[in-house]
């Protein structure tokens, strides 16, 4: 990769040099003692390292530790790919005088005038710093990186200044992203909150008083079984005029349903009930996995329907008259539902459900139009936690850009 003409390829070896983690520990000078250490995770994580990723550690008088200085660069020694070995991470101020874990090792400059170190742990992430670094891992089952090879690293530097420059700039990236995460998780609270209330009609929307009413899910819709199929010969390797797209417990996560990675089934094993409709929930009815049975997804395409679901899946298709869709989507989203599941498995070796275990559970539920009034609510607070996720991805993909840009020299600050 070419970078600019007063960029100095430095061997790292010649601007400070390395220190090891934690040494002559045993599992029992962990958890408690009288000091701390920066955890693995910690530098794996962070490019500034992070002050409440840090454990206790038990440090003897007399030992011979090294502690951690404001501007020490540290480095991830090992990983399960070459691709995430040797990331580095610079100590602020407020954790200078830690130690260090003992899978880890930390670079301390000679001087503060040739190197920055925020620049260079961002480096050490980038696509050209990964480049560097990479080749230098070695292992199989696990990568590991030994401070010589890194020492001997080239790497290509700007001029300090500038260096500074690329940093800040990377950094208010980073902090823009943090708050947008911040207020992610802040809306998500607020609405999980929300509903607690609104659903057990602990709080009531305006111009709503009417008794709600004790049912079962069954009276709100019904749970059909997914598509059973013989074999392999019922299934394609491919998307054509005679097959469907079947969807599995994998294709379920976090409350969506993830469309990729699916399977095809010969569309004569499939019944008119069993392909999918817009509001539709997918369950994941059985699993290997207890943590897997019981996931829902909202199935949201009102075009396309080619999709369908397999044998060890269900799905609850609500009645219009008698309950608002995307209110009984809620209800499967509540804690609720979720002991319910639970208690179903509870001491059970087979992880399954049936159609009547989903219909058999019992809410409380308001008439059709409150139903309707506290899902409109419940939906808008959804898309703006949608907004400002896409809207942080986003973010990511600029400051991915920005890494690309500043730290070859493509777009210069100085």
């Amino acid at each position: 990769m070419v970078v600019p003409a007063d960029w100095k390829e430095v061997r790292l070896g010649d601007l400070g040099s390395t220190f090891g983690g934690l040494t002559g520990k045993s599992s029992k000078d962990f958890g408690e003692g009288n000091s701390n250490f920066v955890t693995f995770m910690n530098v794996m994580s962070n490019v500034v390292l992070n002050s409440q990723g840090t454990e206790k550690v038990r440090i003897g008088n007399g030992e011979r530790q090294s502690q951690l200085l404001e501007g020490d660069v540290i480095f991830n020694g090992s990983s399960e790919t070459p691709e995430e070995v040797g990331f580095g991470s610079t100590v602020p101020l407020e954790l200078s005088g830690l130690y260090l874990n003992s899978f880890c090792f930390g670079f301390r400059r000679k001087d503060t005038k040739s190197l920055d170190p925020k620049f260079f742990a961002y480096l050490t992430r980038s696509p050209l710093g990964r480049d560097i670094i990479r080749p230098m891992a070695q292992g199989s089952t696990r990568y590991n990186i030994a401070k010589t090879n890194l020492l001997n690293g080239r790497f290509p530097l700007p001029p300090l200044k500038e260096q500074e420059a690329i940093a800040e700039a990377l950094s208010d990236a980073d902090a823009a992203i943090k708050s947008l995460d911040a207020l992610i998780v802040k809306k998500r609270d607020v609405k999980q909150a929300t509903m607690q209330q609104l659903l057990t009609g602990r709080t009531r929307l305006p111009g709503f008083n009417a008794d709600w009413k004790e049912v079962r899910l069954g009276d709100l819709g019904a749970c059909l079984r997914g598509v059973s199929y013989k074999g392999d010969s019922d299934l394609s390797d491919g998307d054509t005029p005679t097959t469907m797209r079947l969807l599995r417990s994998n294709n379920v996560q976090n409350s969506l349903i993830q469309f990729n990675d699916v399977q095809y089934v010969n569309h004569d094993c499939v019944s008119d009930e069993q392909i999918l409709r817009r509001d539709d929930i997918v369950i994941c009815m059985a699993n290997g996995s207890k943590v897997l049975v019981g996931k829902t997804g909202l199935y949201k395409d009102s075009q396309d329907a080619r999709y369908t679901f397999g044998a060890f899946m269900g799905c609850f298709r609500s009645s219009s008259d008698q309950a608002h869709a995307i209110f009984v989507r809620y209800l499967f989203l509540t804690k609720q539902y979720q002991d319910y599941i639970s208690n179903l498995l509870a001491g059970s070796s087979i992880n399954n459900l049936t159609p009547k275990s989903i219909e058999s559970l019992l809410f409380n539920v308001p008439p059709l139009k409150e139903q309707e009034a506290i899902a409109e609510t419940l939906s808008v607070m959804d898309d703006e936690l949608e907004a400002l996720t896409e809207q942080v991805s986003k973010l990511r993909m600029v400051k991915e850009g920005m890494m690309q840009d500043l730290l070859t020299g493509k777009v210069r600050l100085v």
